[in-house]
């Protein structure tokens, strides 16, 4: 099961958001990686392919990059506010 929320933090006057998501394996009710739903080793080559597909100028790490999964793939976004409305979601379909 995949949750996506939206989380504000106030600095003081300045404000911003990011987006969050969580996804559990129901089963062990342990969290899982991208990853592993995937059936990847390497989670860098994952993020460089995700990163291009976005359109973003190096590599995102996994504090900028999150997921939720659906029936038929895994759709990745960008957690930061700054990347929020500006960059489409990836879908990579299992």
């Amino acid at each position: 099961v995949s949750i996506v929320y939206y989380e504000m933090n106030c600095m003081g006057g300045a404000e911003y958001g990011t987006l969050e998501g969580i996804t559990i394996d129901c089963k062990t009710g342990e969290e899982v990686t991208a990853a592993e739903i995937l059936g990847i080793t390497n989670d860098a080559e994952l993020r460089c392919e995700i990163s291009d597909k976005m359109g973003v100028e190096g590599i995102l790490t996994w504090d900028e990059l999150d997921y939720y999964i659906t029936d038929k793939a895994v759709v990745f976004f960008g957690k930061p506010y700054w990347m929020q409305g500006n960059y489409e979601d990836v879908a990579v379909y299992r």
